[in-house]
């Protein structure tokens, strides 16, 4: 990892976790920081901009402490300065709250700094050439598409784990593009919004580019397009909204902590049929590299691959480490 802001309070973290670790059942920092460019061409106006949202762009640390049955977190901007005083004062507030009796799981020794970074960085007047070249494409296609947002965005990820037993530090980066096309004809409008992500911008923008053809055909045919009469119908669907659909309608479903709330009815259905028996679902960022991707989450696991349905019958569901406690 070569963020030097992190790497630079690594020291102070090592040391807290160290003075704290023997007055915990359980003790952890996690230090974090996502860093986001965006350069957009609207039409043919030139946007570059590093959000303020703190979904896409954010820094601090995340100390965690299980005490006598208890979880407490805290986040802070900064660990710089803080002392095993300050952290003990900030997560022993126990005015409010009752033990659940809550063990912590076990923390096997892991240590690991991995990488997946982009190859072939491009820079941004590079990246913007691309996007021009691209907008060329589109500006030769129908005359009916008024309107055409291109995006390309460079994301880095890198996080530091440290714990009694566990010292973790990861770097990834993650590229999507994205295209929205806007076409008008007499009193109809349609539009299409298509995104792409790849671990090299370079292999973003080429899904960008090569999507041209199918974006722009997709948008004028929609302009023809005729309401769907009401009624019961059997679909394919693409991958990506198989996904979406299994992730919304069902996924939610099978989050454990809804288990332990009993707010989950597939808490009643785990080993037994929830679907055909052609049906296998996995949850995890190890099987394929995409935007959910890493090498370990926020609470230092290393990456999985959990099978929930396997042949039609429920597994298990997903969980972190406090809910699997």
């Amino acid at each position: 990892m070569d963020n030097t802001f992190l790497k630079s309070r690594i020291e102070t973290m090592q040391t807290l976790v160290n003075e704290l670790s023997n007055d915990y059942d359980a003790f952890s920092i996690l230090g974090k920081q996502t860093k986001t460019t965006y350069v957009t061409l609207t039409n043919d106006m030139v946007n570059i901009t590093q959000p303020n949202d703190d979904s896409i762009n954010h820094l601090g640390f995340v100390i965690k402490a299980i005490h006598d049955g208890i979880n407490h977190e805290v986040f802070v901007d900064d660990v710089m300065g803080l002392t095993k005083d300050d952290l003990k004062a900030m997560l022993m507030d126990e005015s409010t709250i009752q033990s659940v009796g809550l063990q912590p799981m076990e923390e096997t020794k892991l240590t690991f700094d991995k990488q997946r970074l982009d190859q072939h960085p491009l820079t941004i007047d590079a990246i913007l050439q691309r996007l021009r070249a691209i907008m060329q494409q589109i500006d030769k296609k129908d005359q009916r598409i008024f309107y055409k947002v291109l995006r390309a965005g460079m994301r880095r990820i890198d996080a530091v784990y440290i714990s009694k037993n566990r010292f973790l530090q990861q770097s990834y980066d993650f590229n999507p593009t994205m295209m929205m096309l806007m076409a008008k004809e007499n009193d109809v409008q349609q539009e299409v919004f298509r995104g792409y992500t790849a671990v090299n911008m370079e292999d973003a923008l080429d899904q960008l580019e090569n999507a041209v053809e199918e974006n722009c055909t997709l948008v004028i045919d929609l302009l023809n397009a005729t309401p769907v009469t009401p009624g019961v119908y059997d679909v394919i669907l693409s991958p990506g909204i198989s996904g979406l659909l299994a992730h919304e309608a069902f996924g939610h479903g099978v989050e454990m902590d809804m288990f332990v709330k009993n707010r989950a009815k597939a808490k009643d259905y785990i080993g037994k049929p929830v679907a055909s028996k052609l049906v296998n679902m996995h949850d995890g960022a190890l099987p394929v590299v995409s935007s959910g991707s890493y090498f370990f989450d926020d609470d230092g696991v290393q990456a999985q691959d959990t099978t929930i349905i396997k042949d039609g019958i429920l597994q298990t569901g997903i969980s972190d480490t406090i809910t699997a406690a």
